[in-house]
């Protein structure tokens, strides 16, 4: 799906310090799994191995000439400095399809939270990408229908979030924000 990455490489609300940090590796679905891999395209990438990690405008560019490649990925847990990491929320099922309407719990946290939101691939879930203390455990609660991923994962990122609050434009850009600042 190279419209895809095309796509996700001209959207201005992706956050600049995420495009600055050097924490993206490839992505594509291989038996029924999303995988990340290096810039040939053939080597998996390892979580916890920053070396295996690429800038962005790397990968788009290994993108447009690997026709397997459908989505990027970040590392979390990816160091910004000043003891932060990248991290990121992953609410599952909280879009209903027919309406594109959005959880309304789901929806008061990413309000709350005011840091970089976008679909997850599949269109019916959320990602919510913000900064976090190096050193934070990783969280899954499928009960909850959320994880909470700060090191050793990887999170497909996509770019869309047309549509997500009636009051946002598809082009404003939002920071990341760090969880400390967040409050509740």
């Amino acid at each position: 799906m190279l419209l895809d990455i095309l796509y996700l490489a001209q959207q201005r609300n992706l956050p600049q310090s995420l495009r600055d940090t050097k924490c993206w590796t490839l992505g594509r679905r291989t038996r029924g799994k999303n995988r990340a891999y290096r810039l040939n395209g053939h080597t998996q990438a390892r979580s916890n191995h920053p070396e295996d990690w690429h800038d962005f405008e790397s990968c788009i560019s290994a993108a447009r000439d690997l026709p397997q490649v459908d989505h990027l990925h970040i590392a979390t847990g990816a160091c910004l400095g000043n003891g932060l990491v990248t991290a990121g929320f992953d609410f599952d099922h909280c879009v209903c399809p027919d309406t594109n309407e959005l959880d309304t719990r789901v929806a008061a946290i990413v309000r709350q939270v005011g840091s970089y939101y976008e679909y997850s691939p599949s269109g019916t879930g959320i990602r919510i990408l913000v900064t976090a203390p190096k050193g934070i455990r990783n969280i899954a609660n499928p009960q909850q229908g959320f994880e909470f991923y700060a090191g050793k994962h990887f999170l497909s990122v996509c770019g869309r979030t047309n549509g997500l609050f009636r009051d946002r434009h598809a082009d404003d850009a939002r920071p990341l924000r760090n969880l400390e600042e967040v409050d509740g």
